[in-house]
């Protein structure tokens, strides 16, 4: 019987503000960034391996993410959607907490 070979990854914090990094810089839409953190944060990131503080601002920063609709605010249906400004602003705000580092690019725009 053949093996399965894993594709699946283990992401650390480092990675993690390498993401958030890549939205800073504009390297990365929005868009983009939500779906890979998404990704990331539910399938990549081994969590026991993660500080308690930076456990919360993540899990904190992924309940913004899954929120994420880039159509205008008039066409959503449910309140707690969140816009690119409201998602940057959640970004610049974990980065800021977890790393000192201030938005360097526009993110909070």
């Amino acid at each position: 019987m053949q093996q399965r070979e894993s594709h699946s990854t283990t992401n650390t914090l480092n990675d993690v503000l390498a993401l958030m990094d890549r939205l800073d810089g504009n390297a990365i839409s929005v868009g983009e960034f939500c779906s890979a953190y998404e990704h990331m944060w539910n399938f990549q990131v081994d969590k026991e391996s993660l500080p308690k503080v930076s456990l919360t601002l993540l899990e904190t920063l992924f309940d913004e993410v899954v929120w994420f609709c880039p159509l205008p605010r008039a066409l959503w249906e449910y309140p707690k959607y969140r816009d690119e400004g409201e998602i940057r602003l959640a970004v610049a705000s974990a980065l800021h907490a977890l790393t000192g580092k201030l938005p360097t690019n526009d993110l909070v725009q």
